[in-house]
């Protein structure tokens, strides 16, 4: 029977009595820590790094020259990956973006292995978890991605005993063959994202532009519902074709609004001054920052009943999940006056705070490290 580690949140001003540890973080390279715009990886990884920092440990995170931390910063690439394949085109893209990745990879294990940590937790790739051998402390991986691709099975089937999060329990219910640790919700910094009472009279979308997103969908939701839409966005390389061809098309200035990324300012002034945000995901969703951020800012979240979203949103208390149809999204637009924004916000600062998220890997951390594991 695997040993579960509970998430349990963090009061402040708690003893913390077990030991402090010196800690490896290492993180993607595809944007900065934090990201200066689209990153929920690592605005996670940066909520973090500061956390356990704050918590007394002696923390070192692997991550993309110019990230800004709390921690000791060891730079493992010169430049983001967007930045390097700016021009590219989408073959020559994905063929460069493998090997940038892999030879990112190969330095830092290399940067890593010169140095004793007591844990090492991979946010980076799938290539960690398969060499957690060459390394003399454990290895822990956090997954912020859809478990049910197929470089995940083939991990399930090859390397099941790993050491590994989840950030939602339904995220792990697509891979039930591996080795979970514990799930650890993500968590954010709410002194970052001020709450705003008095919402002006539009929709928002936040996130990137993909299908999964269902970026369509909000569209089609709010012309349905006659209220303005604006769109706040990162478009990968992978997926300017269908920016092109399925959205910019619906974009007219107006009614609906394209405001391209954005930064945090920017973010937050987006959610905050939303009547409602619109997540009609068409994926499993492992997590949703979108939701949490808004719902920071006090802004009622409407989504599908896709993933990780009935873990996160609240039906009725901080938003409405609905079924996905326009006809069900527009309903509960309807009803977004029922929703206290306030509550919005007290319901991540009680469950989804970066304290919390620090505390729950601290746990796990431990549970790794302990003499009587």
């Amino acid at each position: 029977m695997r040993a579960t580690v509970p998430t349990l949140p963090y009061n402040e001003g708690q003893s913390r009595t077990a030991p402090t540890m010196k800690i490896a973080l290492l993180a993607p390279a595809e944007h900065l820590v934090p990201p200066i715009t689209y990153g929920g990886k690592e605005l996670v990884i940066a909520e973090l790094a500061n956390g356990l920092v704050e918590a007394g440990h002696e923390v070192h995170l692997y991550a993309a020259q110019g990230s800004q931390t709390k921690a000791t910063l060891h730079s493992i690439a010169e430049q983001t990956i967007p930045a390097l394949l700016a021009d590219l085109g989408e073959s020559e893209n994905h063929k460069l973006h493998l090997a940038y990745s892999q030879s990112v990879c190969a330095r830092t294990v290399e940067m890593v292995r010169g140095e004793s940590y007591d844990i090492i937790h991979n946010h980076q790739h799938w290539q960690y978890a398969t060499l957690a051998h060459l390394f003399d402390c454990p290895l822990v991986t956090t997954w912020h991605t859809d478990l049910r691709e197929q470089y995940a099975r083939m991990l399930e089937e090859m390397y099941p005993h790993g050491n590994y999060v989840s950030i939602s329990d339904s995220q792990r219910r697509a891979r039930p063959g591996m080795h979970f640790l514990a799930t650890a919700y993500n968590g954010i910094e709410m002194d970052i994202y001020p709450f705003n009472p008095d919402p002006q009279d539009y929709l928002a979308f936040l996130g990137r532009i993909s299908p999964d997103k269902g970026v369509v969908q909000a569209i089609d939701t709010a012309i349905a519902a006659s209220i303005r839409l604006k769109i706040g966005g990162y478009i990968a390389p992978a997926e300017r074709t269908y920016f092109e061809n399925e959205i910019r098309p619906r974009i007219d200035g107006d009614r609906i609004q394209f405001l391209g990324e954005m930064n945090h300012s920017q973010k937050v002034e987006l959610l905050g001054g939303a009547q409602a945000v619109l997540g009609l995901v068409q994926w499993e969703e492992p997590f949703g920052m979108f939701v949490v951020e808004a719902l920071a800012c006090g802004t009622p979240v409407i989504a599908t009943r896709r993933g990780a979203i009935p873990e996160i949103l609240e039906d009725r208390r901080n938003g409405f999940i609905v079924e996905n149809t326009i006809e069900a999204a527009v309903g509960a637009i309807k009803r977004i006056g029922e929703i206290s924004r306030q509550e919005c916000r007290s319901s991540v600062e009680q469950r989804f705070s970066a304290s919390s998220m620090t505390t729950a890997y601290e746990a796990v951390y431990h549970s790794l490290t302990s003499p009587n594991r």
